[in-house]
């Protein structure tokens, strides 16, 4: 499996990604305020899925993205079942 997955996290990879990773780190901690207490675990989270919905789709609609994201991290959390099985997850296709 590394050895699948070592190609997409390469230098010259990340480094094309360099300025997505910066811009959703960035956003996301101007959107922090003084004093406030913060899910770490939520936040960086959502961070990671950001990051991802930037490199493989753009920023043009982060929302759609994040959706995706949700559904994808859903259908991991079944263990790879198919997503017909989960009528949930099956009715939020047409939402996307």
């Amino acid at each position: 499996m590394r050895a699948l997955l070592a190609p997409a996290f390469a230098r010259t990879i990340l480094d094309l990604h360099r300025p997505a990773i910066v811009r959703q780190t960035t956003a996301m901690l101007d959107s922090w305020q003084g004093g406030e207490t913060r899910d770490l675990f939520r936040d960086t989270h959502h961070l990671a899925l950001d990051i991802t919905a930037a490199a493989l789709f753009g920023d043009e609609d982060r929302e759609a993205a994040r959706r995706l994201g949700h559904l994808i991290e859903r259908w991991l959390e079944l263990g790879f079942s198919p997503p017909f099985r989960d009528p949930q997850l099956c009715n939020t296709y047409t939402q996307v």
